[in-house]
C-alpha cells in the first residue's frame, strides 16, 4: 500500500517518471494511466483534481475538475484506486491520527498510518508488471 501526501500547490500525476523531476509528482504505472494523467491542486486545504486522462470518482467517469471530499474513492485509469483522507475532517471527528485502511487485500501487509496534517491518497491497487 502506498500513501501519497498532497502538499500545497500543484502535484502532477502520471506514468512518466522523467516528467516528475523537479516537481511534486505521483508516479503511477497502471493500466490506462497516461504520461500526464491529471493534476491535483491543494490551495488552503481545498484539494481540486483536474483530469487529463481517465479518472473515476466513486465509480463515475469524470472529465471536469472536482473538489475532493473526505472518503472519496478515486480510480486513476483502470485499476489504480485510492481513498482520499482529509485530515481536517478526521480531526473534527476527534481522532488524533488517521488510519488508512486499504480497500483491497495487500500483498505486503503494511498498513500505513498518517500522522501529518497533509491530505493523503493511499493506493490500494495491486502492482502488476506488464512484461
Amino acid at each position: 500500500s502506498r500513501v501519497f501526501k498532497i502538499h500545497p500547490n500543484t502535484t502532477y500525476v502520471g506514468r512518466d517518471a522523467k516528467a516528475g523531476i523537479g516537481k511534486q509528482y505521483f508516479f503511477i504505472d497502471g493500466v490506462g494511466i497516461d504520461r500526464d494523467h491529471c493534476t491535483i491542486h491543494n490551495q488552503n486545504g481545498i484539494v481540486t483534481l483536474t483530469p487529463r486522462g481517465e479518472i473515476w470518482l466513486n465509480g463515475k467517469l469524470v472529465s471536469t475538475p472536482f473538489v475532493l471530499q473526505h472518503g472519496s474513492m478515486i480510480c486513476f485509469g483502470r485499476n489504480s484506486t485510492f481513498r482520499y483522507c482529509d485530515p481536517q475532517f478526521v480531526h473534527k471527528t476527534a481522532m488524533k491520527t488517521s488510519n488508512i485502511i486499504p480497500t483491497k487485500p495487500q500483498i505486503h501487509g503494511d498498513k500505513p498510518t498518517i500522522h501529518s496534517s497533509l491530505s493523503t491518497l493511499p493506493m490500494s491497487g495491486i502492482k502488476k508488471s506488464n512484461h
